[in-house]
């Protein structure tokens, strides 16, 4: 018997898909989440960081004419 505990299946939001991060310096950090709870208010719905990210990265493909599948 192993000491390693059970692996669990990824929730369903995250099946088939893969972490992607990086560092930022913390001042940065906290200016983008103020931009997220600006975007939020304008919005009218909470715009999450990982939500920024995944529109940026997806913006900036689409700059280099590189089309992403839309399921992040």
């Amino acid at each position: 018997m192993s000491d390693e505990p059970a692996r669990r299946p990824p929730p369903p939001h995250r099946a088939g898909k893969t972490l992607a991060g990086g560092y930022i310096d913390k001042t940065d950090h906290f200016i983008v989440q103020e931009l997220c709870l600006r975007l939020s208010r304008e919005a009218g719905k909470r715009v999450t960081l990982q939500d920024f990210f995944v529109q940026a990265i997806t913006h900036e493909c689409e700059r280099h004419n590189v089309k992403l599948t839309g399921k992040s």
